[in-house]
């Protein structure tokens, strides 16, 4: 089993994962959801950056970001893996 999914919290060094056999929207909503329910609501801004998967981008993903206004997504480069 992989573990696609996973955040590391700049501010404690606690890393946050989702270990799931595939990489779609359902498993990164799963994260999202962990980290909004474990994060404080004093917390007003969450910085995610992803890669460039195609998930990242989805329907649902951005739907569920809407709604959760404190969570911010920004993207790597395309064609720099080596940044991952």
């Amino acid at each position: 089993m992989s573990c696609p999914s996973s955040t590391l919290d700049t501010r404690t060094g606690e890393v946050l994962g989702v270990c799931r056999r595939r990489k779609r929207q359902q498993e990164l909503l799963d994260l999202l959801e962990l980290i909004h329910q474990q994060t404080p609501g004093s917390v007003r801004r969450i910085v995610l950056i992803c890669d460039n998967l195609s998930a990242h981008r989805g329907k649902k993903v951005q739907a569920w970001l809407g709604k959760h206004r404190r969570f911010e997504m920004f993207f790597l480069p395309v064609h720099c893996s080596w940044m991952n």
